[in-house]
């Protein structure tokens, strides 16, 4: 099995015990290599084979998943959802941060890759209102959680209290989001695009049920 070295969970709620939500460290290798990917998925008990992505553009387009496109990569889109079971969805980062988002009324799950861009798109909103227009899946039924990324000490844009904002707006419960409180930049088990010098390596963060 993976080691606490290579992932650090992500965790909503003790009662969630069947949802599997984590990032990668530094020491997991560059999840954007496919094969590095694969690894950190069989060593975490997911199956790669139906490891589900996008493509990254800095937008606010939102994917469903659906039995045909499991195992995609999901182009021009910077967030998945999915009510399927054992369909890991993922996105990646080095300083943006993921929100990993479940309503566990109707068992379906979202992941979202917010940089400074995709936030001022109000892509975590976006991604409420597809759970919505999709499974009928009602705001205060959710919870969220908030990966590590840059905090505002490091960066001129607060990306945290930007997205936790838009969970607010959205109808989210304050005491229905959790916030890892780590810094990409600060603390050295993680890629840091500021920090690295641009480095083209990222984490991933995954959430599967």
């Amino acid at each position: 099995m993976i080691n606490s070295e290579q992932i650090i969970p992500v965790e909503f709620s003790e009662e969630f015990s069947s949802l599997n939500s984590f990032i990668s460290t530094k020491s997991s290798g560059n999840a954007m290599l496919p094969d590095c990917s694969k690894t950190i998925a069989l060593k975490a008990g997911v199956d790669h084979r139906r490891l589900t992505t996008c493509s990254q553009v800095h937008g606010n387009t939102i994917m469903t998943v659906t039995e045909e496109s499991i195992g995609n990569k999901f182009p021009a889109s910077d967030g998945l959802i999915t009510n399927l079971s054992n369909v890991p969805i993922a996105v990646f980062t080095a300083d943006c941060l993921s929100v990993f988002l479940f309503d566990p009324k109707i068992n379906a799950i979202g992941i979202v890759h917010a940089g400074r861009k995709g936030t001022q798109k109000q892509i975590t909103q976006k991604a409420i209102k597809e759970l919505n227009k999709q499974y009928n899946s009602i705001p205060e039924n959710i919870f969220a959680a908030i990966g590590p990324c840059i905090c505002a000490k490091c960066y001129e844009y607060d990306l945290i209290n930007e997205n936790r904002s838009q969970l607010l707006k959205s109808g989210i419960k304050a005491e229905n989001i959790k916030t890892t409180g780590l810094c990409s930049k600060e603390d050295g088990r993680f890629f840091s695009y500021r920090g690295d010098n641009g480095t083209g390596n990222r984490m991933i963060s995954i959430i599967v049920k």
